[in-house]
């Protein structure tokens, strides 16, 4: 027998690929098989058997048949273990969503972070692209960054994370017009009165708020003294403000004293009589009284009971005034004034009663007071008078003249900027009183002014409660230039930075 066993089944050569880093492979394989002419066939050797692991590189493995005659027969084939890397990197610290608030008006925030890294277990991972960096500007709204690593085999990675900016409204309202003080008089002994005035109004940046709250109304009855209205603003974000002003309630008396028991001027109330030749006699009677809501009265008379009077009556005296009141403008140093004369009349029957008289009618009269007096004497030396006041005073009714109201201030920024400083010469007034009073301001020379339109008031008061306002309009505004992407041009118009893209 000299014929060699048939080996069947001599696998062809195979190869596997491992993961870099790892040593060694099984390889699997169905292990081949002899036949022989003799019926007998043994393996008398392998150099590796199934399921033994196989180092990077190549192998060659040699199976030997041998029959009962010696003869021999062998198969034999190479097994190649090669590394890739097929494990994309690993990415560390990559960020979770990061939440920011703005407030109202403000287009976006500039976000920064820690960034993200990446390892390899082949030693190397690189950064290939991002959609975004730390201190980049974001608009309001919701962004999605993206970080992409791959390693040496072009295996990829991806860490994604939202920058989400969302809209507050902290700031609150404020008043407008606000009354800075309200005076009003009532007759004394009134316990108060009825108080009006014009209510004020709330200004916000959201362009939103009302009062919501108010101490009284308009119109309401305030008791003698001072009382604090107040009133509260509130926007649609729940934020509010409270302002408020004093109310003054101040009595006056104009009524005259009440007189009680007064005897009656027409006709003679008490009656004396004295012998012919008595040129007079001592008279007693009941004294008229009287009463004020002050409870404070002086009396002054021309008779009293007790005194000696002469035989005939003085002269009676007619249209003898309280006192006369006339009014100038402030700045106007005297009047004319015009009035009834007092006369007076005698049972003398006596002309030219008028001994004396200080003040004429169609006189130039100086502000202030001036007392007059008109004395009526008759033959028998009986005499009457008539004192009264001639008041002249001044009221202001000219508001005071503000200075340069400035136009419209337009403001120009560069895109990405959010607000301006604005600067103008401060206001000043004059009035003919020599003191007018800035009483509201509601911006300032050199405050920064956001996006937009924002109206400027200057309101100046004098002590005779004329106004005079300055309103003027701060526009701040942006101009897209032509060197600037289209993406920046469309973000602007997008936040409201521009009007319109160009």
């Amino acid at each position: 027998d000299t014929v060699p066993p048939t080996i069947c089944g001599c696998p062809n050569d195979m190869s596997a690929v491992i993961e870099l880093g790892t040593p060694t492979a099984v390889v699997g394989r169905t292990e081949p098989t002899a036949t022989d002419l003799s019926g007998t066939v043994i393996m008398t050797s392998r150099s590796n058997g199934p399921g033994e692991s196989f180092s990077i590189g190549l192998t060659t493995v040699a199976y030997i048949f041998s029959d009962a005659s010696g003869n021999a027969a062998s198969c034999s084939f190479v097994v190649t273990v090669i590394t890739e890397g097929i494990t994309p990197p690993m990415i560390v610290n990559c960020p979770s969503l990061i939440e920011r608030q703005v407030e109202l008006g403000v287009p976006g925030l500039i976000i920064t972070w820690t960034e993200p890294s990446a390892t390899d277990i082949s030693g190397t991972a690189m950064l290939v692209d991002r959609t975004h960096a730390p201190n980049d500007f974001f608009p309001v709204g919701i962004t999605k960054v993206i970080y992409t690593f791959t390693d040496s085999s072009q295996n990829g990675a991806v860490c994604s994370f939202i920058i989400s900016i969302t809209i507050v409204d902290t700031t609150p309202p404020e008043c407008v017009n606000l009354p800075a003080f309200v005076s009003e008089s009532t007759e004394l002994g009134n316990p108060g009165r009825r108080v009006t005035w014009i209510e004020p109004t709330c200004q916000d940046i959201s362009n939103v708020a009302s009062v919501t709250a108010r101490s009284n109304l308009p119109g309401s009855f305030f008791l003698v003294g001072d009382t604090v209205v107040t009133y509260t603003c509130t926007d649609g974000s729940g934020n509010s403000d409270t302002c408020s002003f004093p109310v003054q309630v101040f009595t006056i008396d104009t009524l005259r004293p009440q007189i009680l028991e007064c005897p009656d001027i027409d006709a003679p109330s008490v009656i004396a009589t004295i012998e012919p030749g008595i040129t007079s006699a001592i008279v007693q009677f009941d004294e008229p009284t009287a009463t004020d809501a002050s409870n404070s009265i002086n009396v002054e008379s021309s008779c009293n009971s007790g005194d000696r009077y002469p035989r005939h009556y003085p002269p009676e005296v007619f249209q003898c005034p309280d006192e006369i009141r006339a009014i100038v403008e402030l700045g106007i140093t005297s009047t004319v004034v015009f009035y009834d004369e007092p006369f007076a009349t005698d049972n003398s029957n006596a002309q030219n009663l008028l001994q004396t008289q200080t003040c004429q009618r169609g006189d130039s009269y100086p502000v202030g007071e001036t007392s007059c007096l008109y004395l009526f004497v008759d033959p028998d030396g009986n005499s009457n008078s008539c004192t009264f006041l001639i008041i002249v005073t001044t009221i202001d009714t000219v508001p005071p003249v503000i200075s340069d109201c400035p136009s419209q201030q337009t403001i120009t920024i560069e895109p990405g900027q959010t607000s301006a400083q604005v600067v103008w010469f401060q206001l000043s007034a004059t009035d003919n009183s020599g003191t007018a009073t800035l009483q509201t301001q509601t911006h300032s020379p050199g405050e920064s002014f956001v996006i937009g339109q924002t109206t400027v008031m200057y309101i100046f008061l004098d002590p005779a409660g004329n106004t005079a306002n300055c309103e003027f309009i701060v526009l701040v505004q942006t101009a897209c230039k032509q060197e600037i992407s289209r993406r920046e041009c469309l973000t602007n118009f997008m936040f409201g930075v521009l009007d319109e893209p160009h």
